[in-house]
């Protein structure tokens, strides 16, 4: 009996080791979660302006090569009329 009550405290103690520290393990991964959350939203707030000005790029660049395209066009001459 002795033996058994030996074990069991033994058991307990080592339990009590283990899961002693969780409750500060499982809130230093809540709080490092949470940051990494608000990384990600400001990533993504990030990612899209990036696109927003890709976009406005890529607008000013058509636009930039349909000017050439047309300046290199030759112009019609206006006809005078005299009379």
């Amino acid at each position: 009996m002795n033996q058994v009550t030996k074990s069991i405290l033994n058991a307990d103690r080592v339990t009590y080791d283990v899961l002693h520290a969780t409750p500060a393990a499982l809130a230093k991964g809540e709080l490092g979660t949470r940051n990494l959350r608000t990384q990600y939203q400001q990533v993504e707030l990030q990612l899209l302006r990036l696109r927003q000005i890709v976009q406005l790029l890529s607008l000013g660049q058509t636009a930039w090569v349909r000017r050439s395209i047309l300046n290199r066009r030759p112009r019609k001459q206006k006809l005078s009329r005299t009379l």
